[in-house]
């Protein structure tokens, strides 16, 4: 029994181990990068079509982010608040998930998740925890934009 328990404990460890995500921090923000090799779920997009963001293309998509929503930001002050100006003045508060498609074009396209920081209190020491890691592990799939968790895409090639 001991055996067998070892057994799954290891192969459980070299898949997530497997899965190359690198765990990284720009400016302030932090980032899950995943590779190429990462197995998505439920998803029949095979490994040929994908490619690993580095750190320099994720810089210019958050370079590219901060510009693009602080002009619209600008380009509409008077007008009631948008999604795009509750995203802007609160991006520090999300984590950030990357993951490299290569369209059937030859476009590098990078999808971004951003995902809500969440916290609970500790009552005993006064101290907050992050409630949920799983971002750091698994590729969150969002199908409803709100202002907990959104998605953006980014061509690399085009540069928007």
């Amino acid at each position: 029994m001991k055996k067998i328990l070892t057994i799954i404990i290891c192969l459980s460890f070299n898949f997530i181990i497997g899965q190359e995500i690198s765990l990284i921090k720009i400016g302030n923000h932090h980032c899950a990068i995943f590779s190429e090799k990462y197995e998505l779920p439920n998803s029949k997009l095979p490994i040929e079509n994908r490619f690993t963001p580095n750190q320099e293309e994720i810089k210019l998509f958050e370079k590219q982010l901060h510009k693009e929503l602080k002009k619209f930001k600008n380009d509409n002050p008077n007008k009631k608040k948008s999604k795009k100006q509750i995203f802007y003045k609160n991006l520090k508060k999300y984590r950030r998930q990357y993951l490299g498609i290569i369209h059937k074009s030859g476009e590098k396209i990078i999808f971004i998740n951003f995902l809500r920081k969440m916290y609970k209190f500790s009552d005993s020491k006064r101290e907050k925890k992050e409630i949920d890691n799983s971002w750091k592990r698994e590729w969150k799939f969002i199908f409803d934009i709100g202002n907990k968790n959104w998605y953006a895409k980014y061509n690399i090639n085009q540069k928007k």
